[in-house]
């Protein structure tokens, strides 16, 4: 009897265990911001959606936070309108010096094999569109 009970937790352990439904994104070496990751979690690794949290923090103290709902649609990856919170604390304890919110609008990325790839359009002073990319590389940590 105690042998089929270790069996079942060993088999029941390793069953969940199996199949990250979890990917953390970031942007490393920015300079003054330290990383601005995005952390993806789905409730099983067939699903097409799932939740997001944002973090990025700053060198100054700043730090803020967000998180909201993303969908998968073939290589894209759609992250829902949010709210993104900071905190700055003061250098001398832990006193909160500021909070203030953002509205983030509807985010596509691209899946570029292991990285996710914003683009941006911009308009210049002339009227052109050009288009910056923000490169976002799987975290190993």
């Amino acid at each position: 009897m105690k042998i089929a009970k270790l069996i079942f937790l060993f088999c029941f352990g390793s069953i969940c265990c199996f199949g990250q439904n979890e990917v953390k994104y970031c942007q490393k070496g920015l300079g003054f911001i330290g990383d601005n990751c995005y952390t993806l979690k789905k409730a099983s690794k067939q699903s097409t959606t799932g939740t997001f949290e944002r973090i990025q923090g700053f060198d100054d103290g700043q730090m803020w936070y967000g998180k909201g709902e993303f969908s998968e649609d073939k290589k894209k990856v759609i992250f829902s309108t949010y709210i993104f919170i900071r905190k700055k604390y003061n250098a001398m304890g832990d006193k909160l010096l500021k909070c203030d919110t953002s509205i983030i609008p509807t985010i596509t990325f691209y899946i570029k094999g292991k990285r996710l790839v914003e683009y941006s359009f911009r308009t210049d002073k002339n009227g052109a569109k050009k288009r910056a990319k923000y490169i976002y590389e799987i975290d190993k940590d």
